[in-house]
C-alpha cells in the first residue's frame, strides 16, 4: 500500500518557484547581514557616548536621577 501524500512526484512548475524563493531568501539575509554591518559602528559610537554620559552624571555630587 501507497501513502498517498507520496504517491504522485510534486508538479514540474514549483520546483522554479522554489528556486526563486530560496535565491529571494539570500537575498534578503544578504541585506539584512549588510545593514548590521553598516550600522554596528554607529551602535558602538552611541554605546561609547552613552557610557561617558552616564560616566559624568556620577561624578557630579548632588546631581539626582
Amino acid at each position: 500500500m501507497t501513502n498517498p501524500a507520496h504517491s504522485e512526484a510534486a508538479p514540474r512548475h514549483t520546483k522554479p518557484l522554489i528556486q526563486k524563493a530560496a535565491k529571494a531568501f539570500m537575498a534578503l539575509a544578504f541585506s539584512i547581514d549588510a545593514v548590521r554591518e553598516t550600522i554596528a559602528p554607529a551602535n558602538e559610537q552611541i554605546k561609547k557616548e552613552g557610557r561617558a554620559d552616564s560616566q559624568k552624571r556620577k561624578l557630579k555630587p548632588g546631581l539626582t536621577s
